[in-house]
């Protein structure tokens, strides 16, 4: 990011961008490259809480489900716990 801020400049003086079109687009571009390496950091850090709770607890869950989403499959594994591994599914069509 470092190299962006600073650097980029080079392509200026070297007759490759002018000059215009630099001072124009350098914010968009600072912060789509900001927004990727804040994004990078997100996803790190999912990767590094799905590992944990693999290695400690020894379970896989999906950390980026909606709420709602667990909470209506919670509720529909209470109501029919057969059906959440598919037992009920089998008994019906023997």
């Amino acid at each position: 990011y470092r190299a962006v801020l600073f650097e980029s400049y080079i392509l200026v003086s070297v007759g490759g961008l002018d000059p215009i079109y630099y001072y124009a687009y350098r914010p968009f571009f600072f912060t789509l490259i900001g927004v990727i390496i804040l994004l990078h950091f997100l996803w790190f850090t999912m990767f590094i809480r799905m590992g944990w709770l693999l290695v400690m607890k020894g379970e896989t869950h999906d950390l980026s489900e909606h709420k709602q989403g667990e909470e209506q499959l919670n509720a529909q594994k209470r109501s029919n716990p057969l059906a959440s591994n598919g037992k009920a599914a089998k008994e019906k069509s023997s």
